[in-house]
């Protein structure tokens, strides 16, 4: 539909200044960054500080957010930036080995990446793995209502509900491109990293 996405990239300087061959393609990752899809952009530390330790090359997407651009705004853009880095023209012209691109992002961003994968699985192309930091993956947040708040947190329930209501629907929160925990079927979906933090309202 003519909808460009921005994507800031990270590469390692080995990927960046050597000849492109088939035996010399780079790890990629396709990475989404967090702020309840509401809040945030691309140049987030998370995308260059995996760079950096990992050695791959990492394209971070600045996809449309909420609440001008509601769910699946969101999806859309997360999923037509995975198809395009897996694409032919982008493979020639990154460097890239499609038998090792992988799928992160942190919270909201950890959505957006398991959405991805369970699509990618379906219509694009087997991933090596995804990398989920303290991810959304259910968006009826029956864990986060039964959290308590009485502790210092960065995130309250009260926050993730807030969030969630600029995001989309109320009739919207089982459809597994939003909370993926609830896809009919996980079975041959790239193994997964999953990080979450000891108080954590999304865990």
């Amino acid at each position: 539909d003519g909808r460009r996405v921005r994507v800031v990239a990270a590469r390692p300087r080995h990927v960046v200044a050597r000849n492109t061959t088939a035996t010399t393609r780079a790890h990629t990752v396709v990475f989404y960054h967090g702020g309840g899809w509401v809040v945030g952009d691309a140049v987030a530390p998370l995308p260059f500080e995996m760079c950096e330790h990992t050695g791959a090359q990492v394209f971070s997407v600045d996809y449309r957010l909420a609440p001008e651009h509601q769910y699946p705004a969101a999806v859309d853009d997360a999923v037509d930036a995975l198809r395009y880095f897996t694409s032919a023209a982008a493979v020639e012209r990154y460097d890239i080995d499609v038998a090792r691109v992988s799928v992160a992002g942190d919270s909201a961003g950890g959505n957006l990446a398991a959405v991805a994968a369970l699509v990618a699985r379906d219509e694009i192309v087997p991933l090596a793995s995804q990398v989920l930091y303290y991810p959304v993956t259910d968006l009826h947040l029956a864990t986060a209502a039964a959290s308590s708040d009485s502790q210092e947190v960065l995130l309250s329930s009260a926050t993730m509900v807030w969030f969630r209501n600029r995001y989309l629907r109320a009739e919207q929160h089982g459809d597994w491109r939003a909370s993926p925990l609830r896809a009919a079927d996980h079975s041959g979906v790239a193994p997964a990293l999953i990080l979450a933090c000891g108080i954590d309202v999304l865990h």
